[in-house]
């Protein structure tokens, strides 16, 4: 996937019809007309004296990468396979408790199971 001026693949609009192209059944394929073009769209940018940059160099999602990643080494909660809320500090356990048990004082029991849910899909 990828994002692009329009204009730029100005040169390749005419020369191509949709018969150029031949049916697949689904499959990908690395000797099929569409992936020869595809591999030739960083060629064609190139050429008018464009360059194509990436997303993950730039600078602003690197340093969220790192900071996330240091986030995550000092302080992890889960809920383990057997239903226990797990805190660790350093990937050190620090703090274990069933969780079930734990949510229940709070509220019924079709509640926990909806805030089980929830947490496990914020890991």
């Amino acid at each position: 996937m990828f994002i692009v001026r329009a204009e730029l693949f100005k040169p390749l609009q005419h020369q191509y019809t949709l018969a150029d192209f031949q049916v697949t059944d689904g499959k990908v394929s690395d000797s099929t007309f569409a992936h020869v073009m595809k591999r030739l769209f960083g060629a064609v940018v190139e050429a008018q004296s464009f360059a194509i940059k990436g997303f993950a160099t730039s600078r602003r999602f690197l340093c969220h990468a790192v900071c996330q990643n240091i986030l995550t080494f000092f302080y992890q909660k889960e809920i383990t396979n057997n239903n226990k809320l797990l805190i660790k500090i350093c990937k050190i356990p620090v703090f274990q408790k069933k969780y079930l048990k734990f949510l229940s004082k709070k509220m019924n029991r079709s509640s926990a199971h909806i805030v089980i849910t929830d947490v496990r899909r914020l890991k």
